[in-house]
């Protein structure tokens, strides 16, 4: 199947070169060629800049959907990653959570880290949605103990009602290693009752991981790796049912939606 070629999307350039408002908007259907194009099939080195040019256009679109698409793309686009980190960040700010959280999944796919990215990342850890919480936290992962400057916004994650968001964000905090220990002793002086449960539940199974952690070469059976799921612990004054203790363990596939 031939390669769609970039030039036949629609676009509006000034005489100097820059993006100018393209009315109509760029339909959705040109942009799912354009995604296919970039994923799929490629596009010619010469018309990488005119694609990077559409999807940062793209960004503010009217549909989220549309919006969304571009986040995909720009991930992908065989571009220098300065360019692609940036327009990435500002896609963090969307009103649209699903572009949001497009944009916090793409930003921890990058090999090195988007280090531009982490103070947006961190913020994005108070996202009012939290599939945008728990994402922005799994980018962070990539960091490493460089991100202990997101410990504090992490700790709370480890309360979160949803149980991977507690997963992954017990995994970060596991990757930034001492600097996390001690932001979650401090935040344990101050913590309300549920917060300090998980915080000394956290603190034990990490302190269990470093003692049994086996020199290279070595392997033990006991990882920490297999018990970093924290349950859901009751309210003070409600008990958990048996169904929904059920519900809860059974929580365990991503309900992100995929494109199409």
């Amino acid at each position: 199947m031939p390669c769609p070629e970039v030039k036949n999307v629609p676009r509006s350039l000034s005489p100097g070169g820059s993006m100018e408002t393209v009315s109509p908007p760029l339909p959705p259907a040109l942009m799912q060629r354009l995604v296919m194009a970039v994923m799929v099939h490629g596009i010619p080195d010469s018309q990488v800049g005119t694609a990077f040019e559409i999807l940062v256009h793209a960004l503010r679109h009217p549909l989220a959907y549309v919006r969304e698409l571009a986040v995909v793309a720009l991930a992908e686009l065989p571009l220098g990653s300065s360019k692609r980190i940036a327009a990435l960040v500002r896609a963090l700010q969307d009103d649209s959570a699903r572009v949001r959280r497009r944009a916090a999944r793409a930003l921890g796919d990058f090999d090195p880290p988007a280090w531009p990215a982490m103070g947006m990342l961190i913020a994005a850890l108070r996202d009012v949605d939290g599939s945008v919480r728990r994402d922005a936290a799994g980018a962070l992962q990539r960091f490493g103990p460089l991100a202990a400057p997101a410990a504090p916004s992490l700790v709370a994650l480890i309360a979160d009602p949803d149980m991977r968001t507690r997963a992954v964000a017990s995994a970060t905090l596991r990757s930034i290693g001492p600097a996390a220990v001690t932001a979650l002793q401090q935040a344990r002086l101050h913590a309300h009752a549920e917060l300090r449960a998980r915080i000394d539940e956290w603190l034990s199974r990490y302190a269990l991981a470093v003692a049994t952690t086996p020199p290279p070469g070595e392997t033990r059976s006991l990882s920490l790796y297999s018990t970093d799921v924290l349950p859901p612990l009751p309210s003070p004054t409600h008990s958990v049912s048996p169904e929904t203790a059920s519900k809860n363990a059974s929580e365990t596939a991503d309900p992100s939606p995929t494109l199409s």
